[in-house]
């Protein structure tokens, strides 16, 4: 009858009636247990693994000896002869069964310890826990009796009229209330007690099994590299490893071989990583400044297009470009470059020819020699420059078949030149591509 009263008093009750101090004693207390069963349940785990890996290894050794060695009665002249394996790949095949035979013996000593140094201590401090919980379960009950005859109390007490028997159950309920008070009190200055050495004497030995647990790791991992390399370098199974500086050489000269492949291409060519410079610290000749990591390529072509061209006292045969004497072409230059306009306001003002590499720009005598062979356009009228809306483009993410009438379709990849647009990528925006105009789905774009 008083299991069913503290079953309804829990139901109806969700006040924990814990003391603060109590409180965080219990829960400390549960987080040291959880944390100790997560240590016993993933170093089991672990170990099992481990022994795994060594079975599976014996089984595979083994195998691959049984595929190798001559089959049997195959030489009675029944069908056709077979090729005999190579006696150095047998030899090789016998060897790595001998080293993988001596490492699981060797390894498995260092896999036992991990039952005595892990898990048996963490199973020790969990027994040794493993009282309290009755503890704590003996002051639940303890507070749950407490609660059922304080709630009997209030209710006696809130009637106006009591007649003597409610009276009589009054003061019985009082007295009851009082006494489970004081158990309940004993309990938890029993608990002050004895939980914070416990708690203690468990959080101080999880950094003792982490670290036994890391020179098992390095000890199994080492003894495995140590059997390994030892069997290559008697077999002569692997050549040694280059430097680092020849893999670097290799891996600069094809990068640098498919980059001149693929930047022709538009879509590469114009990508945001086109733009970056390869190397950010690198600075300059002639100057202390150096390049920034958001700087663009582009933004350095047109500077050096200038002074080349100014030396030599020529002009682009672009109708867009403004003349520009050859006392000003540095320092126009040099101010364009230091205020880092954008990629479109450069377009605009300066072409860039994308098709020459990066390394023909610097070469201005050949660069003024094919200007020279040109006739000279006339000069162009004056124009003020920055009253032009820059022209902006987008990268489409994923491919687009128009559904309505107006639609733009485009395909992933594709550069579009946005001609209208609004602040938000959840509208429809006015897009031309390939000399065709409609509208597109701003979501679907990436700004270059």
């Amino acid at each position: 009858m008083k299991s069913m009263n503290r079953q309804v008093t829990k139901f109806l009750r969700k006040d924990s009636g814990r003391a603060s101090d109590v409180a965080v004693l219990l829960s400390e207390y549960e987080e040291a247990d959880r944390v100790l069963t997560k240590i016993i349940e993933s170093s089991k785990a672990w170990r099992d693994s481990w022994v795994s890996i060594l079975t599976f290894q014996k089984e595979m050794t083994s195998t691959f000896s049984e595929i190798y060695n001559p089959i049997v009665g195959s030489s009675d002249g029944h069908g056709q002869e077979p090729k005999i394996t190579p006696q150095e790949q047998l030899d090789g095949t016998r060897k790595l069964e001998a080293a993988y035979a001596d490492l699981r013996s060797e390894l498995q000593q260092e896999i036992e310890m991990i039952d005595s140094r892990i898990i048996s201590p963490a199973i020790s401090i969990k027994e040794y826990m493993q009282p309290l919980k009755k503890t704590i379960k003996k002051r639940e009950n303890k507070r749950l009796d407490w609660e059922m005859y304080t709630d009997r109390v209030n209710g006696y007490a809130r009637k106006m009229r009591r007649t003597d028997s409610d009276n009589a159950a009054l003061a019985k309920a009082e007295q009851n209330m009082a006494h489970a008070a004081n158990a309940f009190q004993v309990i938890d200055d029993h608990l002050r007690e004895i939980l914070p050495p416990i708690i203690s004497a468990a959080f101080s030995i999880l950094p003792h099994l982490l670290g036994a647990q890391i020179l098992i790791q390095h000890a199994l991992l080492a003894l495995y590299y140590t059997a390994l390399q030892n069997y290559c370098d008697e077999t002569n199974f692997l050549e040694q490893s280059s430097p680092t500086e020849d893999v670097s050489t290799v891996w600069r000269t094809k990068f640098n071989f498919a980059l001149e492949k693929t930047k022709p291409l538009k879509c590469i060519g114009r990508g945001r990583s086109a733009n970056y410079p390869k190397d950010v610290t690198k600075k300059d000749p002639g100057s202390s400044m150096v390049k920034s990591p958001f700087t663009s390529v582009k933004i350095q072509r047109p500077s050096q297009n200038l002074v080349a061209i100014s030396q030599h006292e020529s002009t682009l045969h672009d109708a867009r470009i403004p003349r520009i004497s050859s006392h000003q072409s540095l320092t126009t230059a040099s101010s364009r470059s230091s205020r880092c306009p954008s990629n479109n306001d450069l377009r605009q003002i300066i072409p860039v020819n994308n098709s020459l590499p990066p390394h023909s720009i610097s070469k201005s005598g050949s660069l003024v020699s094919e200007i020279k062979k040109k006739k000279k356009p006339p000069p162009p009228p004056p124009k003020r420059i920055g009253l032009k809306n820059p022209e902006i483009f987008a990268t489409a993410l994923y491919s687009f078949e128009g559904q309505n009438d107006g639609d733009l379709s485009f395909n992933d990849g594709d550069q579009i030149k946005i001609l209208k647009k609004t602040n938000s990528t959840d509208d429809w925006w006015v897009g031309e591509l390939r000399g065709k105009q409609g509208s597109i789905p701003a979501n679907y774009f990436k700004i270059c």
